[in-house]
């Protein structure tokens, strides 16, 4: 579970996430990349409760639920409305790097961001 990837340019972010809104949510936060105008939020980020941390990303890009570990198990209503009032299609949970999301460690697949690192437990 310790695979994490330093993301210090585009080619660094894992091929299948380039593109996608989870590859600019990496961009946006360790690239610096400049920011578009978002119209409807295009990813759901589940966080830790953590007050220390914060994303840089364009106001609009993305919906937010913070937790408590960044367990979403009583947040379905949130999430269901973020998918299907929202549109959204991807979701990316990010967690503490030394304490990941009970998600993740329940063996489901999932990505998670460790605060500028990506990390496929599977």
């Amino acid at each position: 579970m310790n695979r994490l990837l330093a993301i210090n340019s585009v080619d660094d972010i894992p091929a299948p996430y380039r593109g996608t809104p989870i590859g600019l949510l990496l961009e946006y936060n360790n690239l610096d990349r400049p920011f578009e105008e978002y119209t409807n939020a295009q990813l759901l980020v589940g966080m830790c409760m953590d007050n220390r941390k914060h994303l840089h990303m364009p106001d609009n890009f993305s919906y937010i639920i913070r937790t408590g570990g960044a367990n979403l198990r009583y947040s379905e209503f949130k999430v269901s409305y973020a998918i299907s009032v929202g549109g959204v299609r991807h979701i990316a949970l990010i967690g503490l790097r030394r304490k990941a999301p009970r998600s993740v460690q329940s063996g489901r697949r999932c990505i998670v961001i460790a605060f500028g690192k990506v990390e496929d437990p599977l």
